[in-house]
């Protein structure tokens, strides 16, 4: 509930789960199944609706009577000027943990061999009508159909998708008329879909986010109103041992919603974790990893992008990764991992243990852990950490993707930048490498663009021919096309094509159109 009108949203009762289990034991062709729990976030206006019923809180602290000191001055007092927070809703506890729990005993009664995924996110407010109508003709057959000449019947989230489509065109047109530019969208120059992980995000799955007609913002715009706060009595470890993805966004989200993890022994399905927009900080994604760990969880995907993670929760982390033999692909968008924290992750993905405060200085070499993606957008590894990720991509056998877009890389010279480059260039395997945007602008500018025009001309000269495109090395993203015999020195003449591997670069260019999907990237360098 969001105000003092209640939304109706489906409830999944006892019956329906027995239903729908029995459904997909009987009809064992079905491969997936997917549960998505809504959450109302609050709505404009519930303020007033507020207000009428109860006085307006005030902020801050007027000056109490007899208060002032001799000389007129306010005395200073350690009471809080701020009310206190509000006390959680236990009726809206109990209703969210009813749905978790309903989405639990349903999925126990499942087949084994059935997908099981699960999302929580806050109720898109321009699709909310939608929604609160429900689905009554997910089970109809369209041969029902009593006009011959009427279209099958669409679900929810068809309608929904459409929406969110046609508000983001007009949005857009309105913006380009404002600023006089042009308002189509961007084709994005790769997706990278590495071990499926756009198939297990609900925005993507659901909502139809594709990067190009309807972007994140689209769908929960960042305005108040779009995140709902998931109360912190609500249990959700539960889900990570009997899901096989756990998809768990804008919920403010913290250390507290994942301090029953350790209880969890046995996360046997479960091979997505997607936590983004949220705010677990460097406790909660330290505490969630060490379950992982506690739990021999053999998940293949961690998303945890937009959550204040810090040097130390990125330490914690690199900590964990040799615990999780089949991790490999990690995505660590738009957090606060400085050098220290890069350099921790690049040094054990690529087989150096970081060493310990108290341990010998002298680093233990364990090998380059099996890592085929890694998104670190919008972080600041810097320079320091630049480079020792230039040391690991040139020789990690099996680094597909990486994306160091965002990270100050140029802020003081370019080597670092063309040091990621030239390792780059001489990796047996890497297909991507995304540095766009690390260089810092004049006045009155964005903070932060492409590499200037005589780098960009030194790279051009350097780079083999044919293998990457000119015009995305000048945005600074190298897509590797084909393999040439050439290259910066005479010792990569004759470089070997590439060896069979897990997983498979995912890859789309602005002309291509469409992932590659899962194949060897001798096969997508022919694409």
């Amino acid at each position: 509930r969001s105000s003092r009108r209640s939304v109706g949203l489906a409830t999944l009762s006892e019956c329906d789960t027995h239903f729908f289990a029995s459904v997909l034991h009987l009809y064992n062709q079905i491969q997936s199944c997917h549960v998505h729990i809504v959450i109302p976030g609050e709505r404009e206006g519930h303020e007033e609706a507020a207000s009428s019923e109860s006085p307006e809180i005030e902020w801050g602290r007027g000056i109490p009577a007899g208060r002032l000191g001799p000389f007129g001055e306010v005395i200073v007092s350690n009471d809080s000027p701020f009310p206190q927070p509000k006390a959680t809703d236990k009726l809206a506890v109990d209703l969210i943990q009813a749905h978790i729990r309903a989405a639990q005993k349903f999925f126990e009664a499942c087949p084994v061999q059935t997908q099981l995924r699960l999302s929580v996110v806050p109720c898109v407010r321009s699709c909310e009508d939608i929604i609160v109508e429900g689905d009554a003709t997910v089970l109809a057959s369209p041969g029902l159909s009593t006009d011959r000449g009427a279209a099958a019947p669409s679900n929810i989230f068809s309608r929904c998708q459409q929406r969110l489509q046609d508000n983001a065109t007009k949005r857009r047109k309105k913006l380009g008329r404002q600023t006089g530019t042009d308002s189509a969208p961007r084709r994005p120059l790769y997706v990278n879909n590495i071990n499926s992980q756009r198939m297990h995000d609900c925005f993507r799955t659901l909502y139809g986010q594709d990067d190009l007609d309807v972007e994140h913002e689209d769908i929960l715009p960042d305005s108040r109103g779009s995140t709902a706060r998931l109360p912190a009595e609500v249990d959700v470890s539960q889900l990570f041992g009997i899901a096989t993805s756990v998809d768990l966004q804008h919920l403010d989200l913290g250390p507290q919603h994942l301090s029953k993890m350790g209880a969890v022994s046995e996360m046997p399905a479960l091979s997505h974790v997607n936590l983004n927009h949220n705010h677990l900080g460097d406790i909660g994604v330290e505490l969630l990893f060490a379950a992982l760990v506690g739990a021999s969880c053999s998940v293949v995907h961690v998303s945890v992008s937009e959550n204040n993670i810090g040097d130390a929760g990125a330490m914690a982390l690199a900590s964990c990764l040799g615990s999780l033999p089949r991790l490999t692909s990690l995505e660590l968008c738009d957090n606060f991992i400085r050098e220290k924290g890069s350099i921790a992750l690049s040094e054990v993905i690529g087989g150096v243990a970081p060493t310990d405060d108290l341990a010998s200085e002298e680093l233990v070499p364990i090998g380059p852990l099996p890592m085929l993606s890694v998104d670190l957008r919008g972080n600041g590894c810097r320079e320091l950490g630049a480079m020792r990720w230039a040391e690991v991509v040139c020789a990690h056998p099996t680094m597909q993707f990486l994306c160091l877009a965002q990270n100050e890389l140029g802020r003081l010279s370019a080597d670092s930048f063309l040091g990621l480059v030239y390792a780059a260039v001489a990796s047996a395997t890497l297909s991507v490498l995304d540095l766009r945007d690390n260089f810092p602008l004049g006045p009155q500018q964005p903070c932060s663009g492409p590499p200037p025009d005589v780098v960009i001309e030194e790279l051009l000269m350097d780079l083999p021919d044919g293998e990457f495109d000119d015009a995305e090395v000048r945005q600074a993203v190298f897509i590797r096309r084909h393999r040439s015999g050439g290259g910066l020195a005479p010792e990569k003449k004759g470089r070997q094509t590439q060896q069979g591997h897990q997983g498979g670069a995912h890859v789309a260019s602005a002309r291509g159109g469409v992932s590659a999907g899962h194949v060897p990237l001798s096969a997508e360098a022919r694409q």
